[in-house]
């Protein structure tokens, strides 16, 4: 590999880095649990991620600041590289993690990733994994985890097309197509009178969050399965009735009927596979009234989504940029709303994997992640904010008012939006021809089997990401 151009993607992460070169905003990874039985072989695992990484071509680069921009240039990891293998107690090693998490990688001169196994007392093995977000997002993280456990189960051959030149080439031909030129006149027509300033529910600061406080909920497959069927009878998907939630405790919160959430889409056409960063984050804009019903909006988000797909290229730090907005895309939306694809079958041998993801990016807003699992398996959601401006208790209290929120538009989806009460949970009618289950009891009956947990991860903080 030559020395080569940002691509439009890395060019706004690295200019967000060179603003606040000490922060860990842009330090992204998670670690990928394999069970106690059967055990996985650490030996054979090391060597899987060993090889998975050194095909990653964009994860070895160095990036120096030429008279005509930034370029990166190889850095081929070295010889005999292998991921270490460290005994710890769970305790200590999501300490270790969340330490490591801290790191601001140095761009000029690298490495910018850093990996290693886990092995628990209990016999638990994790593989914890963590970058630089200029060479990867979180659909190329699964994309190297998927990698390994082919590697891990004997499969021959190469990874595919994974080189950096040409998902550069590719880069660089769409910046000067007609095809870029019409995605900017769509962004600029659909965004034309968007407010100065968009509706939050966390204030925003200067800069992305350097540390972030999260709270996570697991709902159970029962309770799940009455949202997937309410969505369904609204003719959508589960993903798209929690992002019109999200939208619609904007609005109540708020107040504000023109609204603009962040979504994080994966930007990557069909056949594209490559692990490095390719992720974007569209303006999703929604016009909201009280008398908006939740079937309404259901269908507008959906719509939505269906036309920005066409354009999900065209950089969002450009735009913003474009519309005056110079601090960047965190001031033209409010929270983002990152829909987590799930897949099944990530196979270590006979050992089935487990991802958690400690950080996909810079957190600004409320930052709501959601779990898209199919029937049978229960819906989880993440909330993140600034731990600057946002404690554990203000957070406890965003996600008892969106699970409301999303509550009432699953049980009565013609009930106007301005009728739906954040203070109190008064009993709704169930859903029609279900079982009646009242959504607080059962997520009260849940909380009490699996309680919602918290923790701060250390980073600051919109790919997906996978999506």
């Amino acid at each position: 590999m030559s020395v080569l151009p940002l691509t439009g993607a890395q060019r706004g992460i690295w200019l967000a880095q060179q603003f606040e070169p000490d922060s860990p905003a842009y330090t992204i990874g998670c670690y990928v649990e394999l069970p106690a039985a059967p055990p996985a072989d650490a030996s054979v695992l090391a060597a899987a991620v060993r090889r998975a990484v050194e095909e990653a071509e964009s994860l070895h680069v160095v990036v120096a600041e030429r008279g005509d921009g930034p370029v990166q240039t190889p850095a081929p990891p070295p010889a005999g590289w292998s991921p270490p293998v460290l005994e710890l107690t769970e305790a200590r090693a999501r300490a270790w993690m969340a330490a490591d998490m801290a790191t601001v990688a140095d761009l000029a001169t690298g490495p910018l990733y850093g990996h290693a196994l886990l092995r628990l007392d209990d016999g638990r093995l994790w593989w914890y994994q963590r970058y630089h977000h200029l060479v990867t997002d979180g659909f190329g993280i699964l994309r190297i985890i998927q990698r390994a456990a082919e590697l891990y189960g004997g499969a021959k051959g190469s990874a595919g097309d994974w080189s950096l030149e040409g998902l550069v080439a590719a880069d660089t031909a769409y910046r000067a197509s007609a095809e870029h030129a019409a995605d900017r006149d769509f962004w600029h027509g659909r965004l034309k009178g968007v407010p100065d300033e968009p509706a939050r529910l966390v204030e925003c600061t200067p800069v992305p969050a350097r540390d972030a406080v999260r709270r996570t909920v697991e709902l159970s497959v029962e309770h799940s399965d009455l949202l997937r069927e309410a969505a369904a009878a609204m003719g959508t998907r589960l993903s798209r009735l929690a992002i019109a939630a999200v939208g619609a405790y904007l609005h109540r919160s708020s107040g504000e009927r023109d609204i603009v959430l962040g979504l994080p889409v994966t930007a990557r056409r069909r056949g594209e596979d490559s692990p490095a960063l390719m992720s974007n984050v569209l303006p999703l804009r929604l016009a909201v009234r009280q008398a908006t019903t939740a079937a309404e909006l259901v269908a507008a988000v959906a719509d939505e989504i269906g036309r920005l797909a066409a354009h999900a290229r065209y950089r969002g730090e450009d735009l913003a940029r474009e519309l005056g907005h110079p601090e960047g895309l965190r001031s033209l939306i409010g929270p983002t709303v990152n829909v987590m694809p799930f897949h099944e079958g990530i196979r270590f041998g006979e050992s089935a994997a487990a991802i958690h993801y400690l950080s996909l990016g810079p957190v600004s807003d409320l930052s709501v992640a959601v779990y898209d699992r199919p029937a049978g398996h229960g819906l989880r959601i993440d909330l993140d904010a600034d731990a600057s401006v946002c404690g554990q208790e203000e957070l406890a209290e965003h996600e008892r008012r969106l699970l409301l929120v999303l509550e009432a538009m699953a049980e009565r989806p013609h009930l106007p939006l301005g009728r739906i009460e954040l203070s109190t949970a008064p009993p709704l009618a169930p859903l029609p021809d279900l079982p009646a289950l009242s959504w607080t009891s059962a997520f009260e009956q849940q909380a009490e089997r699996t309680p919602a947990r918290s923790r701060s991860c250390a980073r600051a903080s919109g790919s997906p990401t996978p999506s």
